[in-house]
């Protein structure tokens, strides 16, 4: 259970908050500098902070992902996410 969940347990993708959900609110505030500070960082080291901020990416739309579920399809195509064998 992240902190988000405890502080907005209501708010998510059925919620009414509509364009000012305050969930998405605060992840985008507790996350926008951290972001930003790792962008910085990949820009003067891209090796040694590459895993951290793709880290911290996953973590932000693992969050996000919360508010606004990806759509169960793609292009009204189902989606296919186990390889068919060929033979």
């Amino acid at each position: 259970m992240s902190r988000f969940d405890a502080m907005y347990p209501i708010c998510g993708p059925d919620c009414n908050c509509g364009m000012l959900c305050k969930r998405a609110c605060a992840i985008d505030e507790h996350y926008a500098s951290r972001l930003a500070f790792m962008l910085e960082c990949m820009l003067v080291d891209s090796h040694g902070h590459w895993n951290a901020a793709a880290s911290l990416l996953d973590e932000y739309k693992a969050e996000w992902e919360k508010v606004n579920p990806s759509p169960p399809t793609f292009m009204g195509e189902p989606n296919h996410t186990t390889e068919k064998a060929v033979g």
